[in-house]
């Protein structure tokens, strides 16, 4: 009941259109700025507020986000970017993902049901350096923007096949293999850039 609960939650926030962009800006001295634009139609918000809260056990903030360290060279300068726990399982950022994790029969029925209202959904956490990037792990960089987080449900549904295996994923470096999708999927992102 409470996976429904997290389903539904997670439809009344994408309800309609739910786009949300995060940008990190991290300059040579270690210092930054965050941008965030966050866009969601009426019938969305409304369907938010009529949710209240998630109900008795439910926590809010239950899902870990990006921890970051930063340390200055004199050539260059190494940022350290910490992700979610990624594995499946209550409470992990895999499992939050519309239709990420195994679910119950009657899980999958209210998410069949809800579908429409995930149309729209997009999510983006992008890190943008100044300077260039010398050396990462990260997957997905083009100059000095690394992609630490991008979902794109649009995408997922418009592959056949790729919802499902997102339903039922155990591996987050499978990801991958789910367009529409990107995600640094190693514990830890090690940016060294500079000038």
């Amino acid at each position: 009941m409470r996976r429904l609960g997290l389903v539904l939650l997670a439809a009344a926030l994408a309800s309609g259109c739910l786009r949300s962009t995060t940008t990190i800006n991290v300059k040579q001295d270690g210092s930054g700025t965050m941008d965030q634009e966050i866009g969601a139609t009426p019938q969305a918000l409304a369907m938010l507020r009529s949710f209240g809260s998630g109900g008795p056990g439910d926590k809010p903030g239950n899902v870990q986000m990006f921890g970051f360290g930063f340390t200055k060279g004199d050539a260059a300068s190494v940022l350290t970017i910490t992700m979610p726990d990624q594995q499946s399982g209550p409470g992990t950022l895999l499992h939050q993902l519309p239709g990420g994790g195994a679910q119950s029969a009657d899980n999958q029925q209210a998410f069949a049901m809800l579908m429409p209202m995930l149309r729209g959904l997009y999510v983006d956490v992008t890190l943008n350096v100044d300077g260039r990037v010398i050396k990462t792990n990260a997957p997905y960089v083009a100059g000095s923007q690394v992609t630490l987080l991008q979902f794109d449900f649009d995408k997922v549904t418009a592959t056949e096949g790729a919802l499902q295996k997102l339903q039922t994923i155990t591996d987050p470096k499978l990801l991958k293999d789910i367009p529409g999708v990107r995600m640094a999927t190693d514990p830890v992102v090690t940016i060294e850039f500079g000038r």
